[in-house]
C-alpha cells in the first residue's frame, strides 16, 4: 500500500521553448519556477486490484519462464539422444 505523498519538482529552464513562450524576458522575476505534483493515497480497493494485477504479471512471466525451461530440457534431451545414436553406429571419418 502506498500512503504519504511522492512530491515530483520539475524545473523550467531558459532553454525550453515552453519556457521562453511564459517568460520571453529571462530577467523576469518568475525565471525559474518549481511544479510540485503529488499523488494520493490508494483506496483499499484499489490497492487489491494493483496487488492483483502485480501478481497476474508474475503468474504469467513464471509461466513463461517454465514453458521455456521445458522447451530447452527437450531439446537437450533430443540432442542427447541424437549423439549417443551417432556414437553407436560409428560412422567411419573421412
Amino acid at each position: 500500500m502506498v500512503y504519504g505523498t511522492k512530491i515530483v519538482v520539475y524545473l523550467a529552464t531558459n532553454n525550453e521553448s515552453r519556457f521562453k513562450r511564459l517568460y520571453p524576458n529571462p530577467s523576469h522575476k518568475y525565471s525559474m519556477r518549481f511544479y510540485e505534483f503529488s499523488t494520493k493515497p490508494l483506496t483499499p480497493e484499489q490497492s487489491r486490484i494493483n496487488g492483483l494485477k502485480q501478481r497476474k504479471d508474475s503468474a504469467a512471466t513464471a509461466l513463461a519462464a517454465e514453458r521455456t525451461r521445458q522447451k530447452r530440457a527437450k531439446a537437450r534431451e533430443r540432442v542427447q539422444k541424437a549423439q549417443q545414436a551417432l556414437a553407436k553406429t560409428n560412422i567411419p571419418s573421412v
